[in-house]
């Protein structure tokens, strides 16, 4: 069950979505969009037997998997009398209002240079990351963090890969055009912001290297016939 009407609906544009509800119908899953979970019946020693919907309907059961996400532990810090807003709050050099105090990972909430906004980012690359640059400020070196995020995901047969970060969905063009293989490039305005790759790690490859340098690349440039990251990539200036 998925209360909004496709999956991944926070994390991905429409068309990738699209892609993993076939895939998984495909191997057999049956997804129900749209549709809130109202109770689980069952007894002690029974265990769940059925799941009731909040339409009335009762679905037969004997396992249930609730993915409901995560609260980031912030209580030590608010203790400690830090300020706490979605995460612990720190700067852009993960250091918090305590500056013998440092907070990273998935509790931490620090700002994007790239869109000025505060976030918290849970991922194996943001925590990797932010480790690495206060180990770096602790041995003497000093930089802010603007690691471009980037995020996969294997799912049966399939491998997404997604660089950049999109919080507002713009202007998307579709490269390839195997339904089974392909890459949304999601611009805001004329700015690339992210990439997703369905099984197409060229494209992922080619894409965090353009988002890293953050090099121009347009909608209309992008939505050429025969357009490609990995070459459109190789023909641009050297810094």
């Amino acid at each position: 069950m998925e209360a909004l009407d496709r999956p991944l609906a926070r994390a991905v544009t429409a068309r990738t979505a699209e892609h993993f509800t076939r895939l998984h119908r495909s191997e057999g899953t049956r997804l129900l969009f749209g549709r809130n979970v109202a109770a689980l019946y069952g007894g002690h020693r029974s265990g769940v037997t059925a799941v009731g919907l909040t339409d009335g309907t009762r679905i037969p059961a004997d396992l249930v998997l609730i993915g409901v996400g995560v609260t980031p532990r912030t209580e030590l810090a608010a203790a400690a009398g830090l300020p706490v807003n979605g995460g612990i709050t720190v700067d852009s050099t993960l250091l918090t209002a305590d500056r013998h105090i440092s907070a990273i990972g998935d509790c931490a909430a620090f700002p994007q240079v790239r869109s000025g906004n505060r976030l918290r980012l849970e991922s194996v690359q943001n925590a990797v990351g932010h480790a690495r640059l206060v180990a770096e400020r602790l041995t003497g070196a000093q930089r802010t963090y603007d690691e471009l995020p980037w995020f996969w995901s294997d799912q049966f047969s399939t491998t997404v890969q997604i660089a950049g970060l999109s919080e507002e969905r713009g202007t998307e063009v579709v490269l390839g055009e195997d339904p089974d293989a392909f890459s949304v490039l999601v611009f805001r305005g004329q700015e690339l912001e992210a990439v997703e790759s369905v099984n197409r790690s060229v494209d992922h490859i080619a894409a965090r290297r353009l988002l890293a340098r953050r090099a121009p690349l347009t909608p209309g440039t992008a939505a050429a016939p025969g357009f490609s990251l990995r070459e459109y990539l190789r023909n641009l200036p050297r810094d």
